[in-house]
């Protein structure tokens, strides 16, 4: 789905690779209004979703996480200006997403985080957030706390790491 190098600064020799076994399409109908689980979906593929840090040197997977038990859905075009960014696209208009969008999402000063998102109601989200760890060479996944879900395009997360150094970092 998504291949994304970490920036150099954390390591030279890594990526982040997104992807699915048994991909099935399933695009939306044109001319339809996005109903609230189209906010993180769109036209998307259904299917076993994982999340692998590469070397990218060597050639060879360092560490695989599953994102969710059974199929997940990720969106391959979307509207812009909802969850997911879809750079080059007005927005309102339909585009490619940025699935792996790194930022500081935990206050330490690095962006090495990244969130995925599904929309399963008007009143849930679903919501998975991922880190890239340099202290310990692994992706690994947060707990965190959502907020404004009101909106799909102001999403706010907040992580609850178990640590003295961190705690409810909004971003």
């Amino acid at each position: 789905m998504e291949e994304r190098p970490l920036p150099a600064a954390l390591h030279k020799d890594r990526a982040i690779i997104l992807w699915m076994t048994r991909a099935m399409d399933n695009p939306r109908s044109d001319g339809d209004g996005y109903t609230c689980p189209e906010f993180t979906r769109g036209s998307y593929r259904r299917g076993p979703t994982r999340i692998s840090l590469v070397d990218t040197a060597a050639h060879r997977i360092i560490n695989t996480i599953t994102v969710s038990e059974g199929d997940f859905d990720l969106p391959y075009r979307i509207e812009s200006g909802l969850v997911y960014p879809v750079p080059g696209t007005p927005k309102g208009s339909e585009g490619k997403p940025q699935l792996i969008t790194l930022q500081d999402v935990d206050g330490d000063g690095v962006a090495a985080e990244f969130g995925l998102y599904d929309a399963t109601s008007c009143s849930g989200l679903d919501t998975y957030v991922y880190a890239y760890l340099q202290a310990r060479d692994r992706i690994v996944q947060y707990p965190f706390l959502i907020h404004e879900w009101n909106d799909p395009s102001s999403v706010r997360l907040t992580l609850v790491l178990l640590s003295a150094s961190h705690c409810c970092v909004s971003v």
